[in-house]
């Protein structure tokens, strides 16, 4: 099952991709407009719990799986995380109107996508840069 549930609206929620605890879901969120009145918008909400955690990749690059706070130190499953994100791609790429095609593509890319072996587990607010208010990186990551 995909870690991600799409309607006929796009994105409807996303779980935890080890307990499929949901994490985020579509809401109304209250957000300033460009005259800085409050107005209240239809948007993908992280919940409380949302977590990502960091794991390197065998060919160089990396990916961030999400999970709830309760399994951000938990033993993560790698071939289930490269099976989910699989998954969900191609639930996006139908969603989205996507031929079987391009469909297949995609599957080919993600059966080549292997954990690098002996990955330790990194949470992934410990990489990401800081953001000033106008959302500027406040320090250079090196890319």
């Amino acid at each position: 099952m995909s870690y991600v549930t799409f309607d006929e609206y796009g994105v409807k929620e996303i779980r935890c991709m080890v307990c499929n605890a949901v994490v985020a879901k579509r809401d109304y969120v209250e957000m300033d407009d460009k005259h800085k009145k409050k107005v209240k918008v239809m948007a993908m909400k992280r919940l409380p719990s949302w977590r990502q955690v960091r794991l390197n990749l065998d060919k160089g690059g990396y990916m961030e799986p999400i999970v709830c706070d309760k399994c951000e130190k938990a033993t993560l499953d790698h071939d289930k995380i490269v099976e989910q994100v699989k998954e969900a791609s191609a639930a996006e790429m139908e969603n989205a109107g996507k031929t079987k095609k391009e469909m297949q593509a995609a599957v080919v890319y993600y059966e080549k996508l292997k954990v690098a072996p002996d990955e330790k587990i990194v949470a992934a607010e410990d990489t990401l840069p800081s953001v000033d208010d106008e959302g500027k990186a406040k320090k250079d990551l090196g890319t």
